[in-house]
């Protein structure tokens, strides 16, 4: 008897598989921080009444900023002592993976491209709803998917 349940599926793997959207191939920038070795890249523009709330990556990641200033700060240390400033184009900041941090922009804002050794799927739908990366079938050439769930 066939399956009548509307989530079952036939494919081999449960994730879901992307490609960096052809119509927005990443930036000089972002193919910058992906020669550095993070091969998952997107921008990011912070005004300066905006914050990067609360949240942690399960792998390494960077940040490479292109205008403004951002402060990181460990946000379950109460003395600050993982706090750091990036000021300028052409600073890095780059954290461990499973660190809680927050990112306070400075007063002129903050963009920055942030890259990922691993994809996770939060951070992969996240691309996928700025409009970076499209869904496409598994099996799709040059297609990637996400790391294990954190």
């Amino acid at each position: 008897m066939a399956s009548t349940d509307p989530q079952a599926t036939t494919t081999t793997s449960s994730k879901s598989h992307f490609i960096y959207n052809p119509y927005m191939p990443p930036s000089l920038a972002e193919q910058h921080v992906m020669a550095a070795g993070y091969p998952f890249v997107s921008t990011t523009v912070l005004d300066k009444n905006c914050r990067l709330n609360e949240h942690r990556h399960h792998s390494k990641n960077t940040h490479l900023i292109l205008a403004g200033s951002i402060t990181i700060v460990k946000s379950l240390d109460d003395e600050g002592r993982f706090r750091t400033a990036a000021k300028g184009p052409g600073t890095w900041v780059t954290l461990p993976g499973d660190v809680d941090y927050i990112g306070v922009p400075g007063e002129e804002g903050c963009t920055f491209v942030e890259g990922h050794t691993v994809l996770s799927p939060t951070t992969a739908n996240r691309f996928y709803w700025r409009g970076g990366t499209i869904r496409v079938p598994e099996g799709t050439p040059g297609a990637f998917t996400t790391g294990e769930e954190c």
